[in-house]
């Protein structure tokens, strides 16, 4: 695995998307952009420099029981029964959420700071995009490691190509 990080881009989550998959092209790298910083986790060093780009290779940790720093930006919604569409989720039920996708991840949360980002709106094609956002930054302890390798591998939750779900660990 390789953590990347981006310095002096700037535009929405969208638009930040379509640089990274430029950058990073026949993969589906994690990122997360942190104002003017993008830090990517992706399998392969990027393919082309364009950026100013540091990258460095990373192994990820799997002792079980061992302890991490880490922030995290998540999409916490759910689907509507009535319309199938996803629903950004507020108050306790961001937090149940937190709950329910660090253990299905194999990892618990020791502390946290939540930061509630609202909606971040971007553009697609002339289309609105609105998604709910939090902010994590906290200490991690590694339950299973196999399905925390899985979970920092592949992010957690909904809109991992624009952003979100990447596990950022220090």
């Amino acid at each position: 695995m390789y953590v990347s990080k981006i310095f002096n881009i700037v535009g929405d989550d969208y638009a930040i998307h379509k640089i990274v998959m430029s950058l990073f092209e026949g993969q589906r790298p994690l990122f997360q952009n942190g104002g003017g910083c993008v830090t990517v986790l992706s399998f392969k060093p990027p393919a082309e420099v364009r950026h100013t780009i540091e990258t460095k290779e990373v192994t990820i940790p799997e002792k079980q029981g061992s302890v991490h720093l880490f922030s995290a930006r998540f999409n916490p919604v759910k689907r509507s029964k009535q319309t199938g569409k996803r629903i950004g989720l507020s108050g306790k039920q961001i937090h149940e959420w937190i709950a329910r996708k660090s253990e299905d991840n194999g990892f618990a949360i020791l502390d946290m700071k939540l930061s509630d980002e609202g909606f971040r709106i971007c553009q697609k094609s002339g289309s609105k995009i609105s998604l709910r956002s939090v902010m994590i930054v906290g200490i991690l302890s590694i339950v299973d490691s196999e399905k925390f390798k899985k979970a920092v591998e592949g992010g957690i939750g909904a809109a991992k190509g624009l952003g979100f779900g990447l596990i950022n660990l220090f």
